[in-house]
């Protein structure tokens, strides 16, 4: 029982530490997490964020849940990029409103937002984005 115990808390452990590393790419070139940069995880209101060092204000917006039934999301002031697929699948999903301090959406950010009306950038009106394409 105990090496049975033993095996599965390893296969446990090192199922973590390949998930951290599935999307490793060098300098985030596409939108994915680098697993040995952000090493702390956050949740607001069920949206998963990878918030990186302590004190750091360099977020990455992971994953934001696509059964929710929210019509309206606010992207968090701290957050600095949206990971690749971060909203897919949030068909309830009808505005989201980006900060400023965003600088990439990686591919396929909102593919399946089959509600999605607007998407506003930084404080200006909505009006932003007038169509959001897949590849």
């Amino acid at each position: 029982m105990k090496k049975i115990i033993t095996f599965l808390l390893a296969l446990t452990m090192g199922a973590a530490i390949h998930a951290q590393e599935i999307e490793k790419i060098d300098k985030f070139a596409s939108g994915y997490i680098n697993g040995t940069y952000m090493n702390k995880y956050k949740t607001i209101d069920g949206v998963l964020y990878a918030v990186g060092y302590e004190g750091t204000k360099d977020w990455i917006l992971v994953r934001y849940p696509a059964g929710s039934r929210q019509t309206v999301y606010n992207v968090h002031p701290n957050c600095r990029r949206i990971a690749r697929g971060a909203f897919q699948g949030a068909a309830y999903l009808q505005e989201i409103y980006i900060p400023e301090t965003v600088s990439f959406i990686g591919e396929n950010a909102f593919e399946g937002c089959n509600s999605l009306q607007g998407i506003y950038y930084g404080e200006s009106a909505p009006a932003a984005v007038k169509s959001v394409e897949a590849k």
